[in-house]
C-alpha cells in the first residue's frame, strides 16, 4: 500500500468510538472458545501454565482475525513479508514471523483471573491514539495548517505525558509515550500532502533518540512535557510541511 498509516487510519476510524464494546466482545469470544476447546471451564479453579498457553493462542487468533477483518485486503499477505521499521505497531505485530511466547500463569491464581489477563482486545491503545489524532484534527480544522500543527503537537505531547506511567526505568523515557506513533497518526488525520506519516514517524524517532535516555519519572504533578523537545518536534513537522 502506498501510505500504510493513512490506510490504517481510515480503516480504524469506524471502531474508535466503541473501544469498550470491542474489549468486552473480545473477552467473551475468547472465553467461549476456551469452553469449546477445553470443555466447561471452572473459572474459580487454580490456573496452570497449560491454561495460559491455550488462552494466548485463542487470543492471538481472535485479535489477528479482528485486525484482518478491519484491514480487509489492505495489508501485505505474504508469509515471507517482514514489516519495515516505521509501520504501525499493530501491523508489525500481526505480520512478524516470530513467535512472542506461549504465556505463563505467573501470579494469576484462578482460571478466571487468567482469562481476564490474556483474553484481551490487543488494539485498544491504538484506537485511542487514532481517536486522539482525529479529535485534534477536527478541533483545529478551521485554522491555518501551520497553526493546526503547532496546537495539535502541543496537545498530543501533553496528553501522552499525562498518561505515562510513574517510576519506569527499564527503557528510554520516550518509549512509553508512543510519540512516534501518535504524531504519525496525527499526520494521517491532518491529511496534508506535505506531511507523510511514515516520514513523520522516522523524524520523531530521530529527535527522541538524541534526547537523554531517562528523565525522572517521579515528577511532580505540575510537571509538563519538556518544552524544548516539544518545540523541536513541532519544528520538524513544520519543516516537512513547508519544505
Amino acid at each position: 500500500m502506498d501510505d500504510v498509516w493513512t490506510t490504517c487510519y481510515q480503516r480504524l476510524l469506524p471502531f474508535v468510538d466503541d473501544v469498550e464494546a470491542l474489549e468486552e466482545q473480545a473477552r467473551q469470544t475468547i472465553l467461549r472458545q476456551w469452553h469449546v476447546v477445553a470443555g466447561v471451564v471452572d473459572l474459580s479453579a487454580p490456573a496452570v501454565d497449560d491454561d495460559a498457553h491455550l488462552l494466548v493462542g485463542l487470543s492471538r487468533a481472535y485479535n489477528y482475525g479482528w485486525l484482518d477483518g478491519a484491514m480487509g485486503r489492505s495489508i501485505e499477505r505474504s508469509p515471507q513479508f517482514i514489516p519495515p521499521h516505521g509501520w504501525p505497531e499493530l501491523l508489525t505485530e500481526r505480520l512478524s514471523p516470530t513467535d512472542a511466547g506461549r504465556g505463563r500463569a505467573f501470579g494469576h491464581k484462578t482460571k478466571g483471573e487468567l482469562a481476564d489477563f490474556f483474553g484481551r482486545f490487543h488494539y485498544s491503545h491504538v484506537l485511542v491514539m487514532v481517536a486522539d489524532a482525529r479529535s485534534h484534527a477536527e478541533q483545529t480544522a478551521t485554522l491555518p495548517t501551520e497553526e493546526r500543527v503547532r496546537r495539535a503537537v502541543d496537545a498530543l505531547c501533553s496528553l501522552a505525558w499525562e498518561r505515562c506511567r510513574d517510576d519506569i526505568e527499564d527503557a528510554p523515557w520516550y518509549a512509553y509515550l508512543d510519540l512516534n506513533e501518535r504524531l504519525a497518526w496525527l499526520a494521517a488525520a491532518l491529511s496534508d500532502p506535505g506531511l507523510l506519516p511514515l516520514t513523520v514517524f522516522h523524524h520523531v524517532d530521530q529527535i527522541l533518540e538524541r534526547t537523554p535516555d531517562h528523565l525522572t519519572w517521579s515528577f511532580p504533578s505540575e510537571a509538563t512535557f519538556p518544552a524544548d523537545i516539544r518545540d523541536e518536534l513541532t519544528h520538524a513537522m513544520l519543516h516537512l510541511l513547508l519544505g
